[in-house]
Order: C-alpha cells, then structure tokens, then sequence
C-alpha cells in the first residue's frame, strides 16, 4: 500500500506473521536442501553436457576418419588398377622386344 506523506510516496508492506522455530527452521532447511540440489545439478547437468558435446565431437571425428578411409581405400584401388595394367603393357613390350616379331614389323636392328 501506499501512503502520502509530507516527504513523498512510501510503501508499507503488510505485516508477516509470526513464524515458530520450527517454521523458520523448516524454511531453512528448504533453502539449503534447493541450494544443494540446485547446485548438484548444476554442476552435473554441466558435466552431462560437456560429455554429450564431447561424444558428438568424436562422433564427428569418427564418421571424418571413415570418410577418409573410404576415399583412400578407392584411391588405392585406383593406383592398384593403373600398376596392373602397366605390368600387362610391359610383359607385353618385353615379349615382343625378345622375339623376332619386332623384326617384321619395324625396323630390322
């Protein structure tokens, strides 16, 4: 409520009533029970979030890591396929080189 006074507005708030010992003592086992849950959760809910960014982080590495793997492995592949045909060429190019069939067809040396 307010009231007008000579020196401006004032609040009067209503009056409490009385609390019993065991009143104020619940109150403030009320407020030590909420301060230790509160923070206990906070500090684990901190805690679980750091683990879930954590487990998305190797996540993400993991699935980077199978990625590469995979584009290595078709590189690989690739280079293996080139190294076999390139043996068949020279097989090919000795064969020749080592019989007299070059002499047919090109020059006679």
């Amino acid at each position: 409520m307010r009231k007008k006074t000579g020196k401006g507005l004032q609040l009067s708030l209503p009056k409490r009533p009385k609390l019993s010992q065991w009143e104020k003592l619940a109150i403030l086992f009320q407020g030590v029970i909420h301060t230790f849950f509160g923070g206990f959760l906070w500090i684990s809910g901190g805690k679980l979030s750091g683990d879930a960014e954590k487990q998305k982080i190797e996540k993400e590495f993991i699935l980077s890591m199978i990625q590469d793997f995979q584009a290595d492995t078709s590189n690989l592949q690739g280079c293996i396929r080139v190294r076999k045909e390139k043996r068949e060429m020279m097989d090919s190019l000795t064969f020749l080189l080592t019989t007299e069939w070059h002499k047919q067809f090109g020059n006679a040396t």
